[in-house]
């Protein structure tokens, strides 16, 4: 009886629940300001003290404040999300911006994301948690406005990240001047056409030529009745005529949950086989 106590004792002790994320704060020296970010670490984090895991980065949308994917049930990922990170031993980070955009902005000097998450944030990642510091190691992934940011992030620095994720970004952002002022895009990049150049400079095309023969895996998609559809469809020919090696997504449904939900957990389960070879 003894024995079978003890055996259903250590059973039940090998049985672990599902990771859980946690809210972090850092100093951004380049921002002047304290700055927030959530992390879910697999439960082989705990029960493996000397092992190292590779880290996905997401980036959340419009609005996003770097805890909806874990607390608040975005497009219905959390038991997703939770299941990912331990079944594929990789660390999860989300992180979200209320009302801005992910890159450094032209006419605002204060406004410099683009070198926060490229240099603070992984910094503070690498230095404070057993990851895979190396571009092997690393993904970025990102909707809406924060695929945007995923990808010219990876796209300006493919030494960083050996996988990047879009999901409904908006690849060309002169599509959209002066069409959606609740974007705010003359705010950080200047009037049209006075200062055309930052448009371009912040869109996705110009940096292509990047990740050719880079090894990046590449992966994007958007709804069919999406908006941003016929851009995300002008990106995948433009990277087809360069050569580059991606996977184009479709689905039904529009800038919404409809196409988000399915098509999130396509898009971390493709970035994770980047990662595991």
């Amino acid at each position: 009886m003894k024995k079978i106590l003890l055996g259903l004792c250590m059973l039940f002790a090998g049985i672990s629940s599902a990771a859980e994320p946690a809210k972090v704060a850092m100093k951004s020296e380049v921002l002047g300001k304290d700055m927030s970010f959530s992390i879910l670490l697999p439960n082989a984090y705990k029960t493996e003290p000397t092992k190292r895991f590779p880290v996905i980065y997401m980036l959340d949308g419009w609005g996003g404040n770097g805890m909806g994917l874990f607390y608040n049930n975005a497009i219905g990922q959390r038991p997703f999300i939770q299941n990912f990170a331990d079944e594929n031993q990789v660390i999860v980070i989300n992180f979200g911006l209320p009302a801005e955009w992910y890159f450094d902005a032209p006419m605002d000097p204060k406004l410099k994301f683009g070198t926060f998450l490229t240099t603070e944030l992984i910094d503070h990642v690498d230095k404070n948690y057993r990851t895979l510091a190396k571009r092997e190691g690393r993904a970025i992934a990102g909707i809406s406005s924060g695929a945007h940011g995923a990808f010219l992030l990876a796209f300006q620095h493919p030494e960083l990240y050996i996988a990047a994720g879009s999901l409904a970004g908006c690849p060309d952002l002169t599509h959209y001047v002066g069409s959606r002022p609740d974007w705010k895009l003359p705010h950080v990049l200047g009037p049209h056409p006075d200062h055309a150049d930052h448009w371009v400079q912040c869109s996705i095309e110009p940096y292509l030529k990047n990740i050719k023969n880079q090894g990046m895996g590449v992966w994007f998609g958007c709804g069919l009745s999406d908006e941003l559809n016929a851009d995300n469809r002008k990106l995948e020919q433009q990277m087809k005529a360069l050569g580059i090696e991606h996977t184009y997504h479709e689905a039904a449904g529009g800038h919404n949950g409809q196409y988000l939900s399915g098509a999130f957990q396509v898009c971390m389960n493709a970035l994770v086989k980047h990662l595991q070879r």
